[in-house]
């Protein structure tokens, strides 16, 4: 299980350090998304593709971790401690969906906000 944790923070480690790329890479702009930043309207759509990203990475991860839980369910064997491990990543899972979803409702209800 160790060894999960330090993959799955591993991967995180390396999507966040991949996201300024992605975001140079959709945009066409000859220089970093952030520099030339010259609106609000700019600085909204930056953190939009983001956001859109971010969620979208979170939620593969979330299957990932529910097809975690579902292959522990299934190799528990009747054993109460490994269906309480494969539980435990269950709802675990579940409440990164709902965070996720939370977060990604809050972002959106706030650009709809700022764009007026």
């Amino acid at each position: 299980m160790k060894t999960l944790k330090v993959l799955s923070t591993a991967g995180l480690v390396g999507i966040f350090l991949v996201l300024p790329l992605v975001g140079f890479a959709q945009t066409g702009r000859t220089s970093l998304p952030g520099a030339t930043l010259t609106s609000v309207g700019d600085f909204v759509a930056l953190i939009t593709k983001v956001l859109n990203f971010a969620f979208a990475i979170l939620l593969i991860l979330a299957v990932a971790f529910v097809l975690i839980a579902a292959f522990k369910y299934l190799t528990s064997g009747g054993d109460p401690e490994k269906i309480k491990s494969a539980n435990g990543t269950l709802i675990w899972a579940l409440v990164a969906v709902a965070v996720a979803i939370l977060a990604f409702s809050i972002v959106r209800v706030l650009v709809n906000t700022v764009q007026g």
